[in-house]
């Protein structure tokens, strides 16, 4: 049987201090330590590194990965660099135009992808009979008409 398995994040690594030029210091130190590995170890798309990976360095367990995505979409604002992530390559911060513009196609291809598969399953659920399947604000007023 493996050796426990640590169930937090690490805060052993310390992040050096010109990495943090600009980003708030009240944030989650976990965020704080990605932010010095990213700016470390993933410039340019060709050290892109996984969540998986990023986790591993830092120190957390192995179940980390979700949490460092979690993290790196929370926070995607309060870094300090542009910071990309693509399925394949993983997360790398950019300052180049063409990976920026590569990144944005590749988020605008996530969104129609997303926007095809709502409509596909409207379709679906008007032939099964159901009303039109609502969220948010208009389903409290569906609701409430119904």
């Amino acid at each position: 049987m493996a050796a426990d398995v640590q169930t937090e994040m690490s805060l052993d690594r310390e992040v050096p201090p010109d990495r943090l030029a600009g980003v708030d210091p009240t944030l989650p130190p976990e965020f704080l330590q990605i932010v010095g590995y990213l700016s470390l170890h993933c410039r340019g798309k060709e050290n892109a590194a996984t969540a998986d990976s990023i986790g591993r360095f830092l120190g957390y367990d192995r179940d980390a990965s979700r949490k460092i995505r979690q993290l790196i979409s929370m926070y995607l604002e309060k870094f300090p660099f542009v910071v990309c992530g693509t399925p394949g390559d993983g997360f790398f911060v950019t300052t180049d135009p063409e990976d920026m513009r590569h990144y944005e196609a590749s988020l605008y291809s996530v969104l129609k992808a997303v926007a095809v598969r709502i409509s596909a399953f409207r379709r679906l659920a008007a032939k099964q009979g159901h009303r039109r399947i609502t969220h948010g604000a208009k389903a409290e007023y569906a609701e409430r008409a119904a």
